[in-house]
């Protein structure tokens, strides 16, 4: 599909490692260990002092957990001592006073990657790509609702340097959903997620997936086509999974990924990725959508379920009327989807990828309910690889195994009013 794009600057690199495991392991999810199991409630603690400092807050308040200290339910007039910590059974939010707020997964009793939060203010017109504030640290935390079931917390950030703003949003937390819903307060007109991913997807139902590669696309701001959601692919050996935006109103939303792609761009680490170096230039740094109206909320969820996408790297010519049959299986039931990426010549740049090279490509779409991954070409070219992923769900579907697409139906029933 064809590419909108929009230079754009550069946004801080955040690193971690990971861990790589043959793909013969059991299916399970990565929020399935004993002491997930354990916490399928929702919590919020105080985590006594505000811990360490840029990037590495949580990471030091993790390892002093039992210093945490659980705020009693029914109690909203709490004055936190230290950073404040949110968990349910897929995840940690983490409210730091020294260091970014962010999302952390659950996977073995440990966590596996984070995801910044970016709250931006802008003083005039939202632009794609335009100058705008965003709200990093926390200044402090106002509980609105505190059950086992639910917890909503109001989050004040401290006057932003530009513009001298407080930048303030809302966290909705429920114990058995894998994501947030977040919400403008204050000064609040757009979100966005530092996931530090390969590729981005915007669903096109009905077509071919908008689809932004950062070892494919020159730098710059993409702004994809309408759609239901936005999908972003973490890269791991061990647990690739999906972090996925949704939204009232595609519309409103105004979402673009920011990919900063080449060696003077941000950098990713692959995180076990067989293969692959652990650094490699370029990402897409952030994934960014609006609060529409400056009223509608958007929903980041972490689908950390084994292997609910993979990507079956091909990367030799294919010709028209030639038939491709991926030999991966997924691990569960439900409606997936497949993309095909052909592009007109071999990419022939690996990891090293200059950030500015164009290799013209286009992408085919197709539904697969029953597992099995074929397709026919459409044309000759260059078949680079086949991404797969878990879109819906199906009768057969387990009812533990959360999809974008239930993600996008439970933010529409809320906007609307549902419970």
């Amino acid at each position: 599909m064809k590419h909108t794009m929009v230079s754009m600057g550069l946004i801080a690199a955040v690193v971690f490692s990971g861990t790589v495991v043959s793909s013969g392991e059991t299916v399970k999810s990565a929020s399935s260990s004993k002491s997930n199991k354990a916490a399928a409630v929702v919590k919020i603690f105080d985590a006594g002092k505000h811990w360490g400092g840029m990037w590495d807050a949580f990471a030091v308040s993790f390892q002093n957990k039992d210093k945490w200290r659980q705020v009693p339910y029914g109690q909203t007039d709490y004055q936190f001592n230290g950073d404040t910590v949110l968990e349910n059974k897929f995840f940690y939010i983490s409210f730091n006073a020294n260091s970014q707020d962010d999302l952390h997964v659950k996977a073995d009793g440990k966590t596996l990657w984070r995801n910044i939060f970016y709250r931006c203010y802008y003083p005039r017109r939202i632009v794609v790509g335009g100058v705008k504030e965003y709200a990093g640290r926390t200044k402090f935390v106002r509980i609105l609702k505190n059950t086992p079931e639910e917890a909503i917390v109001e989050h004040h950030s401290p006057p932003s340097r530009r513009y001298k703003v407080e930048i303030v949003t809302s966290y909705r937390v429920l114990k058995d959903k894998p994501w947030v819903e977040v919400k403008p307060v204050k000064n609040a007109h757009m979100l966005g997620i530092h996931g530090k991913v390969r590729i981005g997807l915007a669903v096109v139902e009905g077509g071919n997936d908008y689809v932004v590669d950062s070892l494919r696309h020159p730098a710059g701001a993409y702004v994809p086509p309408k759609g239901k959601l936005i999908i972003c692919f973490f890269e791991s050996g061990k647990y690739p999974f999906m972090w996925v935006l949704t939204f009232p109103s595609f519309k409103r939303a105004n979402t673009y990924f920011n990919c900063d792609s080449g060696p003077k761009g941000d950098t990713m680490w692959w995180h076990g990725t067989p293969g692959y170096p652990r650094h490699s230039p370029g990402c897409i740094t952030a994934t960014y959508a609006r609060f529409g109206n400056q009223t509608e909320p958007v929903v980041e969820g972490a689908l950390a379920f084994w292997h609910n996408w993979h990507r079956d790297e091909i990367n030799k010519p294919i010709k028209k009327g030639e038939v491709y049959t991926s030999k991966w299986k997924p691990p569960y039931p439900g409606h997936w989807r497949m993309t095909v990426r052909i592009a007109e010549k071999k990419y022939d740049q690996g990891v090293n990828y200059d950030g500015k090279t164009k290799f013209p490509a286009e992408y085919f779409t197709k539904d697969v309910y029953d597992g099995n991954f074929t397709f026919t070409s459409p044309k000759d070219g260059w078949l680079d690889y086949v991404i797969m992923y878990m879109y819906d769900r199906t009768k057969q579907t387990p009812k533990d195994i959360f999809t974008p697409m239930d993600q996008y139906r439970w933010t529409m029933k809320q906007w609307r009013g549902g419970k």
